[in-house]
């Protein structure tokens, strides 16, 4: 599952080149005006991010004395003031969290499978949270940001499972569908982006997880106005018609754990009763 930083709390990181990077825009994707209608509100769903390549060039542990090695991360801090907190920086870590314990059960699934060890496996960029103690950007990165650092080599992202027309890839629609299937359809691990590492393994980043869980007065506005994924009207929860959206066929993976495509999707909907109360949806 997790691709570490190393840092612990309590670090002191120095910061030895940050720049924006055209290969890093696919991050904000999910922000933009046409996506946003699609999802439910909340910081994680509608709060704009900026990411800028980081090359992380050491630090010092008070507690260890360690100086840690240079390594290429993603820094990531909210574009409105008010949303730059370290309760959302928590939420930030929470949906990481939830992806890589999936993706730690998923490639436990696949190394049992035939042939299990020649597939890739899932890894997650596991982000930490910062706060800014000093800095050279104070307009662009003021004193006492609560920002995330993610470990991420490469320069560019690539969306794997997003708005339902992305090129199929076997591996991470398979995820999708195994985050959802052992959720009970109570969880999907959306906007699953990254790169595919030298060693054939694909690493995610910032992954957003998508809960089923009791209304607010937005989620219901968007419920009675849903959203197009894939071509498809769809209520902003995780729906039987966004699972159907967002992963259009199965991958032969799928069928190792979920063969008729169906346990998936039982019990999804906006609050998480099967559509019972009607603001669900999906078919």
């Amino acid at each position: 599952g997790p691709r570490l930083t190393g840092f612990s709390a309590g670090d002191c990181l120095t910061l030895a080149q940050i720049s924006a990077e055209d290969g890093l825009e696919a991050l904000g994707w999910r922000y933009r005006e046409g996506a946003r209608a699609r999802w439910p509100g909340g910081y994680r769903f509608q709060s704009s991010k900026r990411s800028w390549r980081a090359m992380v060039a050491g630090g010092y542990s008070a507690g260890k004395g360690k100086i840690h090695e240079a390594q290429a991360c993603v820094l990531q801090m909210a574009i409105l003031p008010e949303d730059r907190t370290l309760d959302h920086a928590d939420l930030d870590l929470h949906d990481a969290g939830d992806a890589v314990a999936y993706a730690h059960r998923f490639n436990l699934h696949a190394r049992q499978q035939p042939d299990g060890d020649q597939l890739p496996a899932i890894r997650v960029a596991a982000p930490v949270a910062c706060v800014v103690v000093e800095t050279c950007y104070p307009a662009m990165i003021p004193t006492g940001t609560p920002c995330t650092l993610l470990p991420y080599p490469a320069l560019d992202v690539q969306k794997f499972v997003f708005d339902g027309g992305d090129d199929f890839m076997e591996v991470p629609q398979a995820f999708f569908h195994y985050a959802a299937f052992s959720s009970n359809g109570k969880h999907f691990v959306c906007d699953i982006q990254g790169c595919e590492l030298d060693n054939g393994d694909f690493l995610l980043i910032d992954p957003v997880v998508l809960r089923a869980a009791m209304p607010n007065v937005d989620d219901v506005v968007r419920a009675a106005a849903p959203a197009v994924v894939g071509g498809s009207q769809v209520a902003p929860g995780p729906t039987a018609a966004r699972f159907d959206a967002l992963h259009p066929r199965c991958a032969h993976l799928c069928e190792t754990f979920d063969p008729h495509r169906k346990s998936a999707k039982r019990n999804v909907g906006l609050c998480g009763m099967g559509g019972a109360c009607g603001l669900g949806g999906g078919g």
